[in-house]
């Protein structure tokens, strides 16, 4: 019996959160090729647009294409980026195209992830260590936060909403995908 009711809110839970999934935000025509993310503010019900703050991957070994890099995520720009509270953390990212996902991914995994970033330097300097996942893909490993991804796909090219399944500690997060990674801030 317990079994049965685990096994339908598994299934309720994404129709549930579906229904309650906050007005995409506008795509700006000029823009759209680009990949874009945001954060939604639920005190002011809108979508904050977040920065990539020069994110990249340090130390990676490998240039091999059909091999996601692995190293250090280092994120050390200036942007503002915008600040929520960690209850209910909601991220969207859109892309005219899907993103690229690799070999050794598990199944049912996007390849999205968000973690909590270490901060140095008076917060000049953010990081977080990515390690090999399977045969190609990478990962934050244990320091990852537990998400639901749902992909969602109309004329302005796909999107991934994500959420945040427990609430976030203060702190500098990254929103992560294979190809690319934004930042934000919980307070």
């Amino acid at each position: 019996m317990q079994f049965t009711k685990l096994l339908l809110l598994t299934l309720l839970l994404p129709l549930l959160a579906h229904a309650q999934i906050p007005a995409l935000p506008p795509i700006v025509p000029y823009y759209d090729a680009k990949a874009y993310a945001w954060l939604w503010d639920a005190p002011t019900q809108a979508w904050r647009l977040i920065p990539r703050n020069e994110a990249r991957i340090l130390g990676g070994a490998s240039f091999d294409p059909k091999r996601q890099l692995v190293g250090t995520l280092w994120l050390d720009g200036c942007y503002e980026v915008p600040a929520v509270s960690g209850q209910n953390v909601l991220l969207l990212f859109r892309k005219l195209g899907d993103f690229k996902t690799y070999a050794g991914l598990p199944a049912g995994e996007s390849g999205i992830e968000v973690a909590k970033l270490d901060v140095r330097d008076g917060q000049l300097i953010r990081t977080a260590q990515l390690q090999r996942l399977g045969e190609a893909a990478a990962t934050f490993g244990p320091k990852r936060e537990p998400i639901t991804v749902q992909r969602i796909q109309n004329a302005d090219g796909v999107f991934h909403l994500v959420h945040v399944n427990r609430p976030l500690a203060s702190g500098r997060y990254a929103l992560y995908l294979p190809d690319r990674a934004f930042e934000f801030e919980v307070k």
